[in-house]
């Protein structure tokens, strides 16, 4: 008979042993950690902020891309739910954009990725991105909101609480610099510049008609030698790049010889006159002072880097840190930080691409600084392993120069504005890619590692998105969810050869090819429409020009289950081999709503003060979630005693039981309105579902 054991008091639990059943102890008490301010759960264990395992480090934005990066230190060897070969735990952040100094913020969403238990040197440096849209301005506007990142482990932040503090975890506050838009829309541009238009104008012109903006002009050096005027920029800073274009022209360097060698006569004069330099500066010394300058970080910095797991890009967060010294501001061509980025693969650095950031002189920069994110595909496929090897850790330099690109050659090239960082990243488990091998690694936002795509078709239980690492099902992580409205196909690229996507209808014998067009972005956060031949045929691109590996689009209908298949092709279209023939099953009806009012009926009059009585039905076959409101919520009514969301569908018709006290409602008409989502992943995405809502009206009336 087996010893019984006391148990132990939660209130004696020891933090790792907290951390380790974190989820229970929450559902104990949500407030066992102590870190919700505003609750009425006493606190059992006070930790809250706690960054011993994990901080993030750094944030930027990408405005190439439009993405919020986070750069996230992992810190201990345990403590994340396990070893590679099990579920983990997660590490969240949930962004917020501030464009009022603080006062308000808005929620941009969350993001994630897989955390295990590794052992080895630390940190390990993680880098999460949250795609974000924001309004561009004129060049002549500052646009420099505030961004707020919140760091979670194992616990999603709660959305449009931009004060949560988390149990593990840390908030970031950084300021980040919008871009000037390169094409104005004519209405806006009236807008900002206060142009009424008389009405026949209006009614002749199309104002949603997009207009380029000038081009940004380079400055001379004479132009920015004059706008420095009075500010503390040497002329070492802001003539280093045509110090350095020049010294690399073989026929400048030699009338500057000329210039410097010739004695003082009127044509020396002439030759000093016609230099490179049209200022009045002492070369000499200006070029000592560059060479003498190495590694200098007054103006800019690299912060961070990290490898981002969802994605395969590396990261790198570059702060500037004053207002002046980058050769012009927002309407001008400015200048260039560039990062270049080497990995150790085991063998040694290899070069692995250079990125760029365009910045310029603003007024508004913080005592903090701007932070920028620069963002580069890596071939990561290529060099992973499966979990059974163990973790795969490998070394990251990346160097950031100003104004010159630093060498492709050498790993340790020191810039003259600029500095090296170097971070230990961990490369995901997985198969090792072999190009020329046929390849389908998402569908729907779903790795297909995390579909049952031999049964059901459906995600698997915790399934989370491929590249944000968040719940495929955001209400309960457990249930599977089936896919619909637009499913994207991605997957890893054999450059050089071609590839064709079918799909077939289980039980038809009819496949179909997917040719419909799809977009690729580049790295610079370019746009590309791409079609496929007459076959049905698209051309491979490397990630650097198709960033999130995009090969087809399809545009499901109907609720059956569908076959999904790539076929691999050499340049002439003959067919070389094809992949396995996932299962996927679709669900593109909405879910079935109804509401109405028992007593008296739908439609009617009340007293207030009466507490009204009815039926409503929420279900679906893949049931999401559904709430419950009165409206309008300008009145402040009272809710229904089911306004509370709910992931339980109701009875069949009629359903269950809903109802309204109307005590203390003001004599108006009122909406109560049912809303409801299943679980079906909807636009490849998170946040796309299924939906359906319905409402039923009364009004409340004097009884006089």
């Amino acid at each position: 008979m087996p010893t019984k054991k006391n148990p132990i008091p939660l209130a004696k639990l020891p933090p790792e042993q907290a951390r380790g059943n974190f989820h229970m102890l929450l559902l104990a008490n949500p407030n066992y950690f102590g870190n919700l301010t505003e609750s009425e759960f006493e606190p059992v264990l006070s930790i809250s902020g706690d960054t011993s395992f994990e901080e993030i480090g750094c944030v930027g934005f990408s405005d190439a891309l439009s993405r919020l990066e986070a750069v996230v230190s992992i810190k201990q060897d345990s403590g994340y739910g396990g070893d590679l070969c099990t579920p983990g735990s997660q590490e969240y952040v949930r962004f917020y954009l501030s464009f009022d100094g603080g006062a308000t913020w808005q929620d941009q969403g969350v993001t994630g990725y897989n955390a295990h238990d590794i052992a080895g040197p630390k940190p390990l440096e993680y880098s999460m991105a949250q795609p974000i849209s924001v309004a561009e301005d004129f060049c002549f506007f500052e646009n420099l909101p505030q961004v707020r990142a919140i760091l979670s482990w194992n616990f999603v932040p709660p959305a449009n609480t931009p004060d949560f503090t988390p149990v593990f975890g840390n908030v970031v506050n950084v300021t980040i610099q919008i871009p000037a838009f390169e094409f104005i829309i004519l209405s806006g541009l009236l807008e900002k510049a206060k142009v009424q238009l008389p009405a026949n104008f209006k009614n002749a012109v199309n104002l949603q008609q997009e207009i380029p903006a000038a081009p940004k002009k380079a400055l001379s050096a004479a132009e920015i030698a004059q706008s420095y005027k009075g500010k503390p920029v040497t002329p070492a800073r802001y003539l280093y790049p045509e110090i350095q274009k020049s010294s690399q022209n073989l026929t400048a360097v030699a009338a500057s010889a000329v210039a410097f060698s010739a004695p003082s006569t009127k044509k020396a004069k002439k030759a000093k006159k016609a230099s490179f330099i049209p200022i009045d500066v002492n070369l000499a010394d200006v070029i000592a002072a560059i060479l003498a300058t190495s590694g200098d970080t007054t103006y800019e910095e690299l912060d961070c880097v990290g490898l981002d797991i969802n994605r395969d890009t590396l990261v790198g967060v570059v702060k500037v840190k004053l207002p002046y010294g980058f050769n012009g501001g927002l309407c001008t061509a400015g200048s260039e930080e560039y990062v270049a980025f080497w990995v150790d693969w085991g063998s040694g650095y290899e070069y692995a691409g250079t990125v760029t950031q365009n910045v310029h002189d603003i007024a508004g920069v913080p005592a903090g600084g701007l932070e920028y994110a620069v963002v580069l595909p890596v071939d990561v496929a290529s060099h992973q392993q499966p979990c059974s090897s163990g973790p795969q850790i490998v070394k990251v330099r990346a160097i950031l120069s100003w104004q010159t690109p630093p060498s492709t050659t050498d790993p340790n090239y020191v810039p003259v504005w600029g500095n090296q960082s170097d971070a230990l990243v961990q490369l995901p488990a997985g198969p090792t890619f072999v190009p020329g091998t046929p390849n389908i690694a998402i569908i729907g936002g779903i790795g297909v590692d995390q579909i049952d795509t031999v049964f059901t078709g459906m995600t698997n239980p915790f399934a989370v998105f491929a590249l944000t690492g968040t719940n495929a099902d955001p209400w309960i992580s457990s249930r599977q969810c089936p896919f619909g409205g637009q499913i994207v196909i991605q997957g890893l690229p054999s450059v050089g050869n071609r590839y064709r996507v079918w799909v077939q209808k289980v039980g038809s014998p009819l496949p179909v090819a997917l040719t419909d067009p799809i977009v690729t972005t580049d790295l610079f956060g370019t746009p590309t429409p791409r079609t496929p031949d007459g076959s049905g045929f698209f051309s491979y691109l490397d990630s650097s020009q198709n960033i999130d590996d995009v090969l087809a689009y399809w545009y499901s209908s109907g609720d059956d289950q569908w076959f999904v298949w790539l076929e691999l092709a050499d340049g002439s279209d003959t067919v070389l081999a094809s992949t396995t023939k996932y299962l996927i099953q679709l669900d593109n009806t909405a879910p079935t709503v109804a509401i109405h009012i028992d007593s008296a009926g739908d439609c009617k009059q009340f007293t207030p003060g009466t507490v009204i009585n009815g039926h409503f039905v929420a279900q679906d076959l893949h049931f999401g979630i559904f709430g419950m409101a009165t409206l309008p919520a300008s009145m402040s009514p009272n809710e229904p005693t089911t306004a509370t969301p709910s992931t339980s569908q109701t009875a069949p018709p009629p359903g269950d039981i809903w109802q309204l006290d109307t005590t203390g409602m003001s004599t108006c008409g009122y909406v109560v309105e049912v809303d409801v989502w299943d679980n079906t992943i909807v636009g490849s995405g998170p946040g796309g579902h299924n939906f359906n809502s319905a409402q039923v009206g009364f009004c409340l009336v004097s009884g006089s």
